[in-house]
């Protein structure tokens, strides 16, 4: 059990030493994107092709906007603690209630046609399993959820928030299908 606390302290500095890599590696991508000129509206939309600068200013930019959700997400796996962690674990495990989504058929949900209660109940769980605890003050609104039937599919979209000190603060978008696991309970597979 002492080596596993020390491994545990070790994997937790070796952590903290890969956040600083990472801020570090955000700040000289934002910082060389700047240096680059903007690319041309012609350029996006595809009346001309893009130049090596541009095409460069662009992988910048979706690199400075990944790196923001990485650092966020080791951000909040170091500082975990075993108390919140048993407290998450505790709730996991509770038994939904009954009826607990509203637009299940009996035996699970049925995506094969709209309804308002089988959006509500998509949209609940989103809000459940994305949202639930809350990582800031943010509020489920300001993330712009939707839930949407279109052309035969349940979506799933909302907008991925940074901290608006942040050098890569521009948002980006999430857009989630929504499909059945086994038991007929929705999962959310990435776009």
């Amino acid at each position: 059990m002492a080596d596993e606390g020390r491994t545990g302290e070790d994997a937790a500095r070796e952590a903290q030493q890969l956040l600083v890599g990472l801020r570090d590696l955000r700040e000289r991508t934002v910082a060389l994107r700047r240096r680059l000129p903007e690319v041309p509206a012609a350029m996006t939309e595809l009346a001309e092709p893009y130049t090596p600068a541009a095409d460069l200013a662009v992988a910048l930019e979706g690199l400075a906007l990944d790196l923001g959700p990485l650092i966020e997400r080791l951000e909040t796996a170091a500082a975990v603690t075993p108390e919140r962690l048993r407290r998450e674990w505790r709730r996991a495990r509770r038994p939904l209630p009954a009826g607990d989504l509203p637009g299940r058929q009996g035996r699970g949900l049925d995506l094969q046609r709209f309804s308002e209660a089988a959006r509500r109940a998509i949209y609940d769980d989103v809000v459940r399993s994305r949202f639930q605890p809350p990582a800031s003050a943010r509020t489920v609104d300001d993330f712009e959820l939707q839930v949407v039937y279109l052309f035969g599919r349940w979506l799933v979209l909302y907008r991925k928030l940074w901290d608006a000190a942040e050098p890569a603060a521009a948002s980006a978008q999430e857009l989630l299908v929504v499909g059945l696991n086994e038991r007929r309970e929705p999962v959310y597979h990435a776009v």
